[in-house]
């Protein structure tokens, strides 16, 4: 979709992250299915308000935390097909480097412009 001029759909193709709002059983809230950890719980919808949960401490500092990509990304020719990709994505690469998947994308745009 990004290669016909479409938004991208996803948040790990937007170079930042968006809350997905995550609800466990039991009520707990995260912000996203890569960090259902006990650093990340924003809330509980039982014990909690909506609003409150919007605004708390956690979610801002998740939000903050996935603009941070790597200083390469905006001077990689493939920036605009990934924008550095998911932030979870960065941490499986070593040393919390580029995208895991940028060779992926090399590749694959490297296809498509030589079709």
């Amino acid at each position: 979709m990004i290669l016909k001029g479409y938004h991208p759909e996803s948040c790990d193709m937007t170079g930042h992250c968006n809350i997905q709002y995550i609800i466990e059983a039991n009520g707990d809230i995260y912000p996203c299915n890569f960090y259902v950890l006990d650093e990340y719980k924003l809330s509980n919808i039982i014990t909690d308000s909506f609003e409150n949960i919007l605004n708390s401490p956690v979610s801002n500092r998740f939000l903050t935390q996935g603009n941070n990509s790597h200083p390469d990304c905006s001077d990689c020719e493939y920036h605009f097909l990934c924008k550095g990709g998911c932030r979870r994505y960065r941490q499986m690469a070593i040393n919390n480097e580029l995208n895991f998947y940028c060779d992926s994308y090399n590749f694959f745009l490297h296809i498509h412009l030589t079709k």
